[in-house]
């Protein structure tokens, strides 16, 4: 039996496949090179002792309460670094690249059978939805300048954490 023929033709798919594997490696190059230099820059600003002021705070949905700790950081500190400055107890699992997800705080543990959780918000001004929900891990969240970040144990709806008082 004779082997079929290409008559010729040629597969097209072949220089899309290594096309797409060649900008792939590229890419993943740029965003590995591109992390390091991010990194390497933070440490240098957090190296300059720039102070910035921030306000930190902790509370309940139980109590419904907030202490704050307005406090100055170097330029370029990270969450965690700031709750760790405060005088926090804090117990958390590291998830590598991911960052630190914290489990307790001053020995208030995250409660799973209860859906109650740590979470941080970052106050947005105004009345209405003045938080938004941290938007990474805490010791890959940079603080600026007059920022006002409070962590808040509330109870987990299905979505999200019920949020601070405005």
């Amino acid at each position: 039996m004779s082997q079929p023929t290409n008559s010729g033709k040629t597969n097209v798919w072949m220089p899309i496949a290594l096309a797409f594997v060649v900008l792939t490696i590229v890419f993943g190059s740029l965003s590995a090179y591109f992390y390091t230099q991010n990194a390497s820059l933070r440490e240098e600003v957090a190296s300059l002792n720039v102070p910035i002021k921030v306000n930190l705070g902790i509370g309940s949905y139980t109590n419904k309460s907030i202490e704050w700790y307005n406090m100055s950081v170097s330029e370029g500190y990270n969450l965690y670094q700031a709750m760790v400055k405060a005088g926090w107890r804090i117990n958390y699992t590291n998830y590598g690249i991911e960052g630190y997800y914290i489990t307790a705080i001053n020995g208030l543990s995250n409660n799973n059978s209860a859906s109650t959780y740590w979470t941080y918000w970052v106050y947005l001004g105004g009345t209405q939805n003045c938080w938004a929900e941290g938007p990474s891990a805490a010791n890959t969240y940079y603080l600026l300048p007059n920022e006002t970040v409070v962590w808040y144990y509330s109870p987990f709806n299905g979505t999200t954490s019920v949020p601070p008082p405005c």
